[in-house]
């Protein structure tokens, strides 16, 4: 939260700043006290936003801690909320193995398109384009039914 209003306020100065670059020294006073308005602005804005997140925090704090009391009281509670990690863990893992297995397949297309680029029999080169076409679409429409 604190790095959110040290960048805000380093926005605010910079565009002050450019601002007066654009402006003649005679109004200066004048740009100064637009300037104030606008860090008192920001301050005012700031400390709205660090009480609602202090506000969610501590929504999100009582959750957690009547989790944990469910989960020391209640047995079977305890036993589903683990299991449930469990999966969790699991899609998390399975969702990663599948964004690398995109990421390594466009390495390959991208590496075979450049193959078929660098050939200098034109036939060869417009059949293989329209293989390499075909299966990336074929590719698209798997990884559109698999996620």
């Amino acid at each position: 939260m604190k790095h959110i209003s040290q960048i805000l306020l380093i926005f605010v100065v910079i565009s002050w700043v450019f601002s007066c670059r654009q402006r003649s020294p005679e109004n200066l006073p004048k740009h100064k006290e637009r300037f104030k308005t606008q860090i008192a602005s920001f301050d005012k804005e700031k400390d709205k936003t660090n009480q609602e997140v202090k506000v969610a925090l501590d929504k999100l704090s009582g959750l957690q801690r009547a989790i944990n009391d469910a989960q020391k009281v209640d047995k079977e509670f305890n036993r589903v909320y683990t299991a449930w990690h469990q999966v969790n863990k699991k899609v998390t893992n399975l969702y990663d193995e599948y964004e690398d297995l995109k990421a390594r397949a466009d390495t390959l297309f991208t590496a075979l398109d450049r193959q078929i680029e660098s050939l200098n029999d034109e036939k060869n080169k417009s059949d293989l384009k329209v293989s390499l076409l075909r299966a990336k679409n074929e590719y698209q429409k798997t990884l559109a039914n698999t996620e």
